[in-house]
């Protein structure tokens, strides 16, 4: 059982670097890496830091992977997802 949540976690860190490098491809080609993955990467970092100043349970960022047949068609669906999709965090409401 520990072993299976040792390795949840890394690949949680393994996830969220992965999240990280979203930012450095999706920054409108200025390659300074100020994109939203590096923005939800911040946030889940703050947000491990800070999760007990929050009443409500506040979950990790979702990430969902897509895998093209082409990489040349990658492009299309990094370009459709919204900045603020990425940054996004959810949490529980009463």
């Amino acid at each position: 059982m520990l072993d299976d949540l040792e390795q949840l976690k890394d690949v949680r860190r393994q996830k969220l670097e992965a999240l990280r490098g979203v930012g450095a491809r999706n920054d409108g080609g200025g390659g300074g890496g100020s994109g939203g993955g590096e923005q939800a990467y911040r946030a889940a970092g703050w947000l491990a830091n800070n999760r007990e100043n929050f009443r409500r349970r506040v979950y990790d960022p979702l990430m969902v992977t897509v895998d093209v047949s082409r990489a040349e068609d990658a492009v299309y669906i990094e370009n459709s997802v919204a900045t603020r999709d990425l940054i996004a965090l959810a949490t529980e409401v009463q």
